[in-house]
């Protein structure tokens, strides 16, 4: 992507990104990079990278211990994952349920003390939201893919295949 980068700082964090690839701690750097390369997204370059990077994403996220995490780092790494997946889907209802969240964790949360049992209320609402606009992602998903399988599956069925 030499060149196509949309500024030096980009660049810059494109190989602290590459460097540091395999640390958990990783993730926000990546969420941080895919935001800055937005607006250059177009390029062929920028898109493969910005695929790659999702890809880093998802497999440093799947190694993560998530049982040695506490429970603040579990909600900045779920608020991390949801970022990344705001970027990969344009959704106004993923980008509502996110911002409530956010506001819960991060803003002025909802009025209640963090961690009190409204608060937890509160944060419960806001990821059944999410996992609400989440399985209908991916039931689109399933359904674009079905006509796929069926020809496939109709095709390994013919004599010969």
């Amino acid at each position: 992507c030499k060149g196509q980068y949309p500024d030096h700082g980009t660049e810059c964090m494109a190989f602290e990104v590459f460097h540091e690839r395999d640390s958990p701690f990783v993730l926000g750097k990546i969420v941080d990079l895919r935001n800055r390369l937005e607006s250059a997204v177009w390029k062929r370059d920028i898109l493969m990278l910005d695929v790659q990077l999702e890809d880093q994403f998802r497999m440093v996220a799947e190694r993560s211990d998530w049982g040695s995490m506490g429970k603040d780092d579990l909600v900045n790494t779920l608020l991390c994952m949801l970022r990344d997946l705001r970027l990969s889907r344009r959704d106004p209802s993923l980008d509502q349920g996110l911002d409530l969240l956010l506001r819960l964790a991060e803003g002025d949360h909802g009025g209640q003390q963090r961690w009190s049992a409204e608060w937890c209320k509160l944060m419960v609402a806001a990821c059944d939201r999410i996992s609400i606009v989440c399985a209908g992602v991916a039931d689109a998903v399933a359904e674009l893919l079905q006509s796929c399988a069926d020809r496939l599956r109709q095709a390994g069925e013919r004599p010969g295949a």
